[in-house]
């Protein structure tokens, strides 16, 4: 399962939870949730992805980051990645790397704790006093 929800009253950051052991399905589940919550706000959003308390992650990871990062998105939105592993820091490193601007024109950004990620997005202009 993965949690899907705004991460402040403002509405200017979506915060993504896995829960344990997840799926790519429950992955798509919640993209739909997100997408829907998008529809909502005509400003740019940023992305918490908390893997903090979340297991490995499925088989096939190319093949469904592939499909995700090509989901429309706003110019602006990017995602802040919480406590990643060593594996997920590694995969996404090969992903930058691959000849694909799909992946090269990303903006995502890793750090540690979740004060760091609301920090990162409140430095990046995407505070409430400028939606």
């Amino acid at each position: 399962m993965i949690l899907a929800e705004w991460g402040n009253e403002e509405k200017t950051i979506v915060r993504w939870t896995p829960q344990g052991r997840w799926t790519w399905e429950d992955v798509y589940e919640a993209n739909e949730r997100v997408m829907a919550m998008l529809d909502d706000v005509p400003y740019p959003v940023g992305h918490i992805a908390d893997l903090q308390g979340s297991e490995l992650m499925p088989p096939g990871a190319i093949k469904h980051l592939r499909y995700l990062f090509s989901q429309k998105r706003r110019e602006s939105d990017f995602v802040i990645i919480v406590g990643a592993s060593t594996v997920v820091r590694a995969l996404f490193q090969f992903l930058y790397n691959l000849p694909l601007p799909l992946f090269q024109e990303s903006r995502m950004i890793m750090v540690s704790a979740m004060d760091e990620a609301y920090r990162v997005i409140a430095e990046s202009g995407l505070e409430p006093d400028s939606v």
